[in-house]
């Protein structure tokens, strides 16, 4: 974090600044739902919706927020537990709005797909996997950083992520044959 987002998270924190924080949310706000639209397939409407209720979470709770702690890292934390928790409330409903498009919430049981290509990978991943992914080579999160944002031990965050690309990997190299 610069000098002058450490000042907005401190003056959004403890002066409750709405100001301040309205300043992290245009710094964010790209970042974070093209997250989400990655967790949720694609589907930009609902990517919206969980991006929105994701800031509006981090603002109730930015008086709970520690100083040393990563924003991004915690901003990232609340998206990704903000999809987690609309994939249980909507379980038995979920339904994709469009039919060509993936439900979010599968967690990529589904057949085997003989041609892959990265998007179609990337669908076939767990949404744990998919955050993963997204964060560490989309947004640049180091491991560290990954741990804190899914509340996961740092060794686990290696090892999942060097599994997920071996799978990634085999099903790229399978779908080039």
């Amino acid at each position: 974090m610069d000098q002058d987002e450490t000042e907005l998270v401190r003056r959004a924190a403890l002066d409750e600044d709405r100001d301040a924080f309205s300043q992290l949310v245009r710094l964010h706000q790209s970042g974070l739902r093209h997250f989400m639209a990655r967790l949720t397939h694609g589907n930009r409407p609902l990517a919206e919706e969980l991006a929105q209720d994701a800031f509006v979470k981090a603002w109730f709770s930015m008086r709970r927020l520690k100083l040393e702690t990563s924003f991004r890292s915690w901003l990232y934390s609340i998206a990704y537990y903000t999809f987690l928790d609309h994939c249980r409330r909507n379980r038995r409903k979920a339904e994709p709005l469009d039919e060509t498009l993936p439900d979010p919430c599968d967690r990529g049981t589904g057949p085997a797909v003989q041609r892959l290509d990265y998007e179609q990978a990337m669908n076939l991943l767990q949404p744990e996997e998919v955050a993963l992914v997204d964060l560490h080579y989309k947004k640049g999160f180091s491991h560290s950083e990954l741990a804190e944002a899914l509340n996961l031990p740092l060794g686990t965050v290696k090892t999942k992520l060097r599994t997920v690309l071996q799978r990634l990997s085999t099903g790229l190299m399978e779908g080039i044959r």
